[in-house]
């Protein structure tokens, strides 16, 4: 989310690279724990060596083990870079598509006065369309003007329009793309509301104008 919250799978790599970072500063704690550990023996050694109680024997299996500690040192040190190094290339790498990805959005709306922070880019796509409650407020009028025009349709040919002369009518009123399914709920939901009062209903939509679009030579003869 992606100004913003990234999107959810930027936010996981960067947490995922966060705990790797994290884990690699720990193993270089580590090697220079064993390091300084190693570096002190070796002096030690040295001390023994020069004092001359009996080192000689014991001298060079110390070394042989104490080389080993270090070529172990240096692999795991060569691995925590290599490590650093990738970690460092992937935060690079999502700094880049994030560029990227700005630069795309600055492009697509490139007419407009604004960065492309995702909260702005929030803002225009919700004003693209309409919220729920306005599109119950539309609904809620079309059914109301529907059944203005059923009422005086009934009134005048005494019969039911049909869901596909609701259709050509809501057509003609310019809302286009409805199909005969909806018409027939819209149809069915307007009916409820006419059943409810059909005297006051009639009488309103006669006062009204009883201006219908649905001409009574397309009546149906019942929906």
């Amino acid at each position: 989310s992606e100004g913003g919250s990234p999107p959810t799978d930027y936010v996981t790599l960067h947490q995922e690279h966060e705990l790797r970072i994290s884990s690699l500063e720990d193993v270089l704690g580590e090697l220079t724990e064993r390091s300084e550990a190693i570096q002190k023996e070796l002096e030690q050694a040295k001390l023994r060596t020069a004092s001359g109680a009996g080192e000689e024997q014991r001298l060079p299996a110390l070394v042989g083990r104490l080389e080993q500690e270090l070529g172990h040192l240096k692999a795991d040190l060569s691995s925590w870079q290599r490590g650093q190094a990738g970690c460092e290339k992937a935060e690079a790498i999502r700094e880049k598509v994030d560029v990227q990805i700005r630069e795309t959005l600055r492009l697509i709306f490139s007419g407009d006065e604004h960065d492309s922070s995702v909260d702005w880019l929030l803002q225009k796509l919700s004003a693209q369309f309409v919220s729920k409650d306005d599109v119950q407020v539309l609904l809620r009028d079309l059914e109301l003007q529907i059944l203005r025009n059923i009422t005086h349709h009934i009134s005048v040919t005494r019969q039911m329009p049909t869901s596909e002369t609701i259709v050509s009518a809501v057509s003609g009123a310019g809302i286009s793309g409805i199909t005969e399914a909806q018409a027939r709920v819209i149809v069915n939901n307007a009916l409820k509301l006419y059943s409810q009062d059909k005297t006051g209903m009639v009488d309103f939509a006669l006062e009204s104008g009883g201006e219908c679009p649905i001409p009574p030579s397309r009546a149906g003869t019942g929906a």
